[in-house]
């Protein structure tokens, strides 16, 4: 709504049962809110990766959940640095050129339907439950060695 571009890649294939079943419920949305969908189709993709504003970059292994914010060791690193950013983004437009597809509306339009977006849906929900049971057994404290 305030004119902000944002373009993902996301993975064009996963290692994880239900991962991108779950990941394609999501470009509805995605697709509805101008969010430009390129799938990286060359390897498993796991890095996250963000630019904003042609200044700031983060790099890391974060993701945003509670798994991530309470029980991995996860790191990220900021830049904030024009010319780091400008030679980032270089290279993320490499990697869409060279090894990703764009996921279009009208694309995913077509091969919509309520038995795939059940299936999708499905994974979505399965997921999350997954998350959240490992979640609550994270808050089960251990006694500390320290």
């Amino acid at each position: 709504k305030r004119g902000v571009k944002v373009t993902v890649i996301l993975v064009g294939f996963s290692d994880v049962p239900f991962i991108k079943p779950a990941m394609t419920y999501l470009y509805d949305w995605m697709l509805r809110n101008n969010i430009t969908i390129y799938e990286w189709q060359n390897s498993v993709l796991h890095g996250k990766l963000a630019i904003a504003d042609g200044y700031w970059t983060t790099i890391g292994s974060y993701n945003l959940n509670a798994l991530s914010d309470y029980g991995s060791l996860e790191v990220n690193v900021e830049v904030f640095d024009k010319d780091f950013a400008a030679a980032t983004e270089q290279l993320l437009q490499h990697y869409i050129q060279t090894g990703c597809i764009q996921v279009s509306k009208e694309q995913y339009l077509k091969n919509k339907n309520w038995f795939s977006q059940f299936g999708r849906w499905f994974s979505y929900v399965l997921i999350r439950m997954a998350l959240r049971i490992l979640f609550g057994l994270m808050q089960i404290r251990r006694p500390s060695h320290f």
